[in-house]
C-alpha cells in the first residue's frame, strides 16, 4: 500500500460519516437523548417513548411503536402517570428543608490567641459584613469574614467573645434560639439556649 492508497481510503470513510456539527434531539421528558431514554426505568421510558411519538413522529420507528405497546399491555397511560405524580408528591413532602444553623466555635490560634468563628448565618438570613460591622463597635476588637476550609463564608471575630456573640445575635438580630448552636469541647453541636 503506498501513501497515496492510504490517504484515499481515509477521505472516502470521513466522506461517509455524518457531517459535523452533529444535531442531537433530547427527549423532553427525561432531557437525555433519544439513544439513552431506554436506560431510564420502564414507566420513564414509557413516558419518554409516549413523548417522542407525540413531538416527533418522523421520528418514531415501528421498533419504538412494538416496545411502546409491550409497556402498555400491564398498565394504562394515566395510571402510570398518577403513579409518577404520586411519588413526585411523596418525595417532595419527604424533603422539608433544613432549619437553618448559626453554628458558634472558639478555635485556638498562635500562642495563647483566640478568636470565635460564627457560621451560618447566610441560612438565617444575617448579612455577614454586617454582622461583623456590629461585632467590631459592640467588642471592640477586629472581626471579619473570611472564606473556612469547606469553602463557607462564616464570621471570624477576634478573641473570646462566644456568649455576648449568642446574645447578640439572639437579641439585636433576631434569630430564634432553637437556631443556635455552640461547639463543645468534644466537637459537638448543642443548643445555645
Amino acid at each position: 500500500m503506498t501513501c497515496d492508497d492510504s490517504s484515499s481510503s481515509f477521505t472516502s470513510a470521513f466522506t461517509q460519516q455524518d457531517k459535523y456539527p452533529l444535531s442531537v434531539i433530547y427527549c423532553g421528558n427525561c432531557s437525555l437523548p433519544f439513544e439513552y431514554c431506554e436506560y431510564n426505568s420502564p414507566e420513564e421510558f414509557q413516558r419518554c417513548l409516549l413523548w417522542r411519538r407525540e413531538n416527533y413522529p418522523e421520528l418514531f420507528s415501528t421498533y419504538d411503536e412494538s416496545l411502546l405497546s409491550d409497556a402498555l399491555k400491564n398498565v394504562t397511560v394515566s395510571e402510570s402517570l398518577t403513579k409518577a405524580v404520586e411519588n413526585n408528591n411523596r418525595s417532595a413532602k419527604k424533603k422539608a428543608p433544613p432549619s437553618p444553623e448559626v453554628v458558634v466555635t472558639k478555635a485556638q490560634r498562635k500562642g495563647r490567641k483566640q478568636v470565635t468563628i460564627i457560621s451560618g448565618l447566610d441560612k438565617a438570613g444575617v448579612k455577614l459584613s454586617e454582622f461583623s460591622k456590629v461585632c467590631k463597635k459592640q467588642f471592640s476588637c477586629g472581626a471579619s469574614v473570611v472564606t473556612a476550609p469547606d469553602m463557607r463564608e462564616v464570621v471570624e471575630v477576634q478573641g473570646d467573645h462566644l456568649q455576648e456573640t449568642l446574645v447578640l445575635l439572639k437579641d439585636q438580630f433576631s434569630v430564634p434560639g432553637e437556631y443556635l448552636y455552640v461547639m463543645d469541647d468534644n466537637k459537638r453541636k448543642v443548643h445555645a439556649f
